[in-house]
């Protein structure tokens, strides 16, 4: 993983892909509150900085709502802007069902840009 937050991404990839799997414990909650808690880091680099408030945004999203087993993932807008995109447990059902390509690429990103899901060079460009 290429990332300029690389505990934020692989924390990130943890909750969700904990969150495919399973809904979260109240012991997984707090444990992952934790962790997230201290990942608070300082970035010099300005793309860095936008990108730790991405991932921390996504990480608060997910442990938010983890006893539904809902996830997210950010999508970027062309106006620069954000919207959370939460992903149902019934969504994964069905990707897994029709063994349909979105699930392979909603665990491995992050990001949406126009509903299709990107890596963090193309989002980095709109943040």
């Amino acid at each position: 993983m290429s990332s300029l937050t690389p505990e934020l991404a692989a924390f990130y990839n943890t909750t969700k892909l904990t969150m495919l799997d399973h809904a979260l414990t109240a012991t997984e909650q707090e444990t992952f509150a934790k962790q997230a808690a201290q990942l608070n880091q300082h970035f010099e680099n300005p793309l860095a900085a936008k990108l730790a408030t991405a991932y921390h945004q996504l990480i608060t999203a997910n442990l938010s709502s983890a006893d539904h087993q809902t996830f997210y993932l950010l999508a970027c807008h062309l106006d620069h802007t954000t919207s959370l995109h939460p992903i149902s447990p019934q969504q994964v059902q069905d990707w897994r069902r029709d063994q349909s390509a979105e699930l392979g690429l909603i665990t491995e990103n992050a990001f949406l840009l126009d509903q299709l899901s990107v890596d963090e060079t193309a989002i980095l460009a709109l943040l």
